[in-house]
């Protein structure tokens, strides 16, 4: 479970499975409510999707979009583009580089794990180790 945080104190909230079936509405009065983490399923709120992850503090629903596993990033991908600027070719590779970087880049400037979805800080400490 983690908090997550909406910028408005009234919305409709929604939750999905893998299928896109709806499995529960609700509205909110407040502007923060404890939700799940997802790996396959997702929230919508107020029509905007976003998914929860593990990491520290409350998490602002827009700041993670969809679901990311990092275990299909090859952790040579990653030190090519970062040692070398050798971009992937795949585009499946690319889109994980990006949403590394920029899950990267998000703990950095909050100074904690943040966002800390499946396999985020093994390949982070692989890659300090290389």
């Amino acid at each position: 479970m983690r908090l997550v945080r909406f910028n408005a104190p009234k919305g409709e909230l929604k939750g999905f499975d893998k299928y896109h079936t709806e499995i529960f509405k609700q509205v909110l009065s407040g502007d923060s409510i404890e939700l799940n983490l997802t790996k396959t399923n997702y929230y919508t709120y107020n029509g905007v999707k976003f998914c929860v992850c593990d990491g520290l503090g409350e998490l602002d629903f827009r700041d993670y979009p969809n679901n990311v596993d990092f275990s299909l990033l090859k952790l040579r991908v990653l030190s090519d583009f970062l040692i070398e600027s050798i971009e992937p070719t795949k585009e499946s590779e690319k889109t994980l580089l990006n949403e590394f970087l920029r899950i990267y880049d998000l703990n950095i400037s909050k100074g904690v794990y943040y966002l800390d979805p499946p396999y985020f800080k093994e390949l982070e400490k692989e890659l300090c180790l290389c």
